[in-house]
């Protein structure tokens, strides 16, 4: 009966310590957001970027990657929305150059 009791208690203080881990890498995250003016959308892109990139790069086996494109962010200032793409094959992206103009688009660039 004893050892069930020690086993509850060590379950317990694991799963304990796991809590404490991870509210102490959110503060820290959290920390680094303000610190670097971060929103939690930016740091979820910035992962997203990387997990594309680790994914499809196939570093693992050493393989030669192409680099990814980067992120560009437009916002159509007749309607006020925001579109983020890697590449110009975006239906909104389209439909605006198709109604704009792709230089008339490509100006409303932010990064």
């Amino acid at each position: 009966m004893k050892d069930d009791k020690d086993s509850v208690r060590d379950d317990a203080a694991q799963e304990n310590d796991a809590e404490l881990d991870n509210q102490a890498f959110v503060e820290s995250l959290r920390e680094l957001m303000g610190e670097y003016d971060k929103t939690l959308e930016d740091v979820i892109e910035i992962l997203e970027t990387d997990a594309d990139w680790i994914a499809n790069g196939d570093q693992a086996k050493g393989a030669k990657y192409q680099k990814i494109r980067a992120r560009k962010v437009y916002r159509n200032p007749h309607t006020g929305e925001t579109v983020r793409t890697n590449n110009r094959d975006h239906k909104t992206l389209l439909g605006w150059k198709d109604a704009y103009g792709e230089e008339v688009v490509e100006s409303w660039i932010l990064s």
